[in-house]
């Protein structure tokens, strides 16, 4: 895990709400939340509604800094894990951008992409070859995207997803605890959920769920689509099973959810709130944070991409 030392924000943009976090690095990557805020979005607001909301948030926070790691979000992106054979670096570019031009349906040319390799050890009797996790999107979604950020007014250095965000977060503050074995952790947005599987310490099995649904539906399809994740993660890529559900995010009724996933999926589920895991040096943002616990959880994205990995 590396951390920058260089003043960026993390901005997470989400369906109905955008956050920010702006994250302090000290000594030996002691992390500190330095700023923090949020504001909802109207239904069906467009880009320039979305860009006028991030430039009200910036004043309302007294921000001074414009460049942004952010959150990406689209129907149209995926996240997915690869494993390969041991091929070069030209191959394994090949065949992941093969990938995804068989997923999306696009030319080459249409399609902005990046992936990520893992460093994991070899169980008995196999050989891993390369693995790791792929991300594509439409150009054009990534252009919408950037475009929203420029009329804002700010500097997008990075551009980041949900599912690695979250991992990200998460090894910063609790790292240790996936080093011995394998946790699976939820946020919701929305109706949303980004999914990440933390194993063998650095390593990370990623997915998204684009539409949870409400109420029991809601619970119901999430524990569904979660003993899905579980069984390929375990059976596919030959590794220990997951001891542990960590959920974060928001969402109403939290505490029956988890209660309903955990009945419905048959491991502990905890809720994570990633404020609670730093000090927050700002006391704007712990009164805010004191009057709304709930923020905190809202938060996690846009730690994570603040964090950069």
């Amino acid at each position: 895990m590396m951390f920058t030392r260089e003043t960026v924000v993390g901005l997470d943009i989400g369906a109905d709400q955008v956050s920010m976090a702006q994250v302090e690095v000290r000594g030996a990557n002691r992390l500190y939340l330095k700023n923090a805020g949020w504001a909802p979005l109207s239904p069906g607001l467009d880009a320039q509604g979305v860009a006028a909301a991030l430039r009200d948030l910036w004043k309302d926070t007294h921000l001074s800094c414009f460049t942004v790691t952010s959150c990406l979000r689209s129907p149209a992106l995926i996240v997915r894990h690869f494993r390969f054979p041991s091929l070069n670096d030209d191959e394994l570019a090949s065949a992941l951008s093969l990938e995804a031009e068989e997923v999306l349906q696009l030319d080459p040319g249409e399609i902005a992409m990046d992936w990520h390799e893992d460093v994991v050890e070899a169980t008995a009797g196999d050989s891993r070859g390369r693995e790791g996790i792929l991300v594509a999107v439409p150009q054009q979604e990534l252009f919408r995207h950037r475009s929203i950020l420029e009329a804002a007014g700010l500097v997008p250095v990075v551009v980041d997803v949900g599912c690695t965000a979250l991992g990200n977060v998460y090894m910063g503050l609790r790292g240790d605890e996936c080093k011995e074995h394998a946790v699976c952790l939820v946020n919701l947005a929305g109706r949303t959920a980004d999914l990440a599987i933390l194993f063998d310490g650095n390593a990370m099995y990623p997915r998204c769920i684009m539409d949870v649904g409400d109420s029991e539906a809601r619970d119901r399809h999430l524990a569904d689509s979660l003993t899905d994740v579980l069984k390929y993660y375990e059976f596919k890529l030959r590794r220990d099973p997951v001891s542990d559900l960590v959920i974060t995010g928001q969402a109403p009724d939290m505490e029956r959810l988890c209660e309903n996933v955990q009945r419905r999926v048959g491991l502990p589920v905890s809720i994570w709130d990633p404020c609670q895991d730093m000090p927050v040096t700002s006391s704007r943002v712990r009164r805010m944070l004191d009057n709304r616990p709930e923020h905190g959880r809202a938060l996690t994205a846009a730690i994570g991409v603040a964090m950069r990995r």
